[in-house]
C-alpha cells in the first residue's frame, strides 16, 4: 500500500471518530398544538434561552410566547429542517367526538364570526346547515360557488367568483366587508384536474396572502380534501394525490400557522376511495350523512380546541423585543 494511500485510510478514520464521538442532536417530532399548529418545546426552549428566562420551560408557556411573540418575531416553533421532508409528519385525523350541552354553549357565536368559503362540495355544506338548522354552526357565513376554485380565487372577477351583498368580488374584498374573525378554505376538487399538488398548494398559500393582507385580524384554516369515488380518476384528481396535495397542506399549516382539518380518513373506505355512503353522485360530492357524521363533528371539535386553548393558556411576564 502506497504511502498517499495509507494518509489517506488514517484521515478517514480520524474523521470518522470524531463523528462518533460528537453529540448528534435530535429532536422529538413536533406536537399537534389543539388549534392544528405544530410546536416542539424541546426546541423552542434550546434556540430562544432569552425566553426561558421569562417564562420558563414549560410547553403551555413557550407555546403560549410563540403564539403572542415568536411568530412575529420570525422564532421557528420546531426544526425548520423537518419542512424538507413532509412525511415527517402524519397528520392525525379530525376529532369527531359527540358535542353535548357545555359543548354546545362554548360553541356559541364561534361560527356567526366565520366564513366558508370553496367550490361545489363547500355549497353542499351550505345547502346542509340551511336544512339541518344546526344551532351549533348557526350563523356561520360562506363565499363558495360551483366550480370555483383557488385559481379562479386568485384571478380577476368573473362569474366564478361568489357574491356578497349582490356583488362578485375577489373574496379578500368581500371578507373584508364581513364581522368574521375567521376563515376556512377548502380547495383542489377543480384545481387538480389541471394542476399538481403542489400547485394547487402554491395557490391556495397565494389566495390566504391576499385575504391576510387585506384582513390580517383573520385566523386562518384550511379544511383538508376528501377522496372522490372509485375509478373517477381526471388529471391530478385522484385519491394518492388528494392524499398528496392534504400530506403537503398539512406541512404548510405548520410553517405558516394555520389550522388544519383533515378530514380525509374518516371519509376514506379501506382502499383510499370515498365511503360509499359519504357519496351522493359516485363522483366528488356528497351526502347529509357525510355532511353531519364528519364535516359537522369535525369543525365543532376543531373549534372547541382552539376555544379551549386560547381561554386556558396565558403569557405571563414582559414582552420580548
Amino acid at each position: 500500500m502506497s504511502l498517499s494511500m495509507r494518509k489517506i485510510i488514517i484521515y478517514a478514520a480520524a474523521f470518522l471518530s470524531m463523528l462518533i464521538l460528537l453529540p448528534l442532536k435530535v429532536y422529538a417530532e413536533p406536537e399537534l398544538m389543539p388549534d392544528g399548529q405544530y410546536f416542539d418545546t424541546e426546541y423552542y426552549a434550546e434556540h430562544n434561552p432569552d425566553v426561558v428566562k421569562v417564562c420558563g420551560t414549560s410547553k403551555e408557556r413557550l407555546y403560549a410566547h410563540y403564539l403572542e411573540f415568536g411568530q412575529a418575531e420570525g422564532r421557528d416553533p420546531f426544526d425548520p429542517e423537518l419542512l424538507n421532508d413532509p412525511d415527517a409528519f402524519m397528520i392525525p385525523g379530525a376529532n369527531l367526538s359527540p358535542i353535548d350541552a357545555k359543548d354546545a354553549f362554548t360553541l356559541k357565536g364561534y361560527f356567526s364570526r366565520s366564513v366558508f368559503i370553496g367550490d361545489s362540495i363547500m355549497v353542499g355544506y351550505h345547502n346542509h346547515l340551511a336544512y339541518t338548522k344546526d344551532g351549533n354552526m348557526s350563523g356561520a357565513q360562506f363565499l363558495a360557488k360551483v366550480s370555483y376554485s383557488a385559481v379562479h380565487a386568485n384571478n380577476e372577477v368573473d362569474k366564478l367568483h361568489p357574491a356578497f351583498l349582490g356583488v362578485s368580488r375577489p373574496v379578500w374584498e368581500s371578507i373584508s366587508m364581513m364581522p368574521v374573525d375567521r376563515v376556512f378554505i377548502m380547495f383542489g376538487t377543480n384545481d387538480l384536474v389541471s394542476f399538481s399538488p403542489e400547485q394547487t398548494v402554491e395557490r391556495v398559500s397565494l389566495l390566504v396572502d391576499k385575504i391576510k393582507a387585506k384582513c390580517p385580524y383573520v385566523d386562518i384554516n384550511i379544511i383538508s380534501m376528501t377522496p372522490v369515488y372509485a375509478g373517477t380518476n381526471k388529471g391530478f384528481l385522484s385519491n394518492p394525490f388528494i392524499a398528496q396535495y392534504d400530506q403537503l397542506m398539512a406541512v404548510r399549516c405548520a410553517e405558516r400557522g394555520w389550522g388544519f382539518v383533515n378530514l380525509l380518513p374518516a371519509m376514506s373506505d379501506e382502499n383510499g376511495n370515498i365511503r360509499a355512503d359519504y357519496s351522493s353522485d359516485k363522483y366528488v360530492h356528497l351526502t347529509n350523512k357525510a355532511y353531519s357524521e364528519v364535516w359537522d363533528l369535525a369543525l365543532q371539535n376543531h373549534a372547541l380546541s382552539q376555544i379551549g386553548e386560547k381561554a386556558r393558556v396565558e403569557v405571563r411576564g414582559p414582552a420580548l423585543q
